[in-house]
């Protein structure tokens, strides 16, 4: 188990460091920017893009902590398996680990995290809900902040954390 939560670790570690290095480059070039609207606009705009970057892949963190948990779990995959969403792959500890991933701590996070990742990847930022007849209905677009990230990274990480431990084999 060692070395799932090391690589785990890693990965963290490692987004953690390119999203602080990313930001403190930002903010050193915003100086060179005119004092402009348009100045400021772009600066936002570079901001939301290393968020929404840092979200993704925080996302993909996520994604293969779980598969790489579900092939130990396995012994392997079959081409099937390799397609299951990450709720059907979360379902298959249920019974011989006992866990609710929704239970564990920094869950909300890793549903936020998610959320808000297949909108930037598949949707161009955009969050719809369904009206009563069927509809889409907008539902707003991703926001991210550099406090709701740093809180996400950090809730990710306690959730990782929690599902490699539980999902130990005695």
């Amino acid at each position: 188990m060692y070395p799932y939560l090391r690589s785990v670790a890693d990965e963290l570690r490692t987004l953690r460091l390119v999203y602080r290095l990313s930001t403190e480059a930002l903010d050193a070039h915003r100086l060179n920017l005119p004092a402009t609207c348009r100045g400021w606009e772009a600066w936002d705009h570079a901001d939301q893009f290393i968020l929404e970057s840092i979200n993704e892949q925080l996302n993909r963190v996520v994604d293969a902590a779980v598969i790489s948990a579900f092939v130990r779990l396995r012994n392997g995959l079959t081409i099937k398996e390799t397609r299951l969403s990450r709720a059907a792959i979360l379902r298959q500890f249920e019974e011989p680990f006992h866990i609710d991933a929704a239970s564990l701590p920094g869950w909300q996070a890793v549903l936020s995290v998610a959320r808000d990742a297949n909108a930037t990847k598949h949707r161009a930022g955009v969050h719809w809900t369904e009206s009563g007849e069927g509809i889409g209905v907008f539902a707003g677009t991703v926001q991210l902040y550099r406090s709701t990230l740093n809180g996400r990274i950090r809730n990710v990480g306690r959730w990782l954390r929690a599902f490699g431990i539980a999902n130990q084999v005695p």
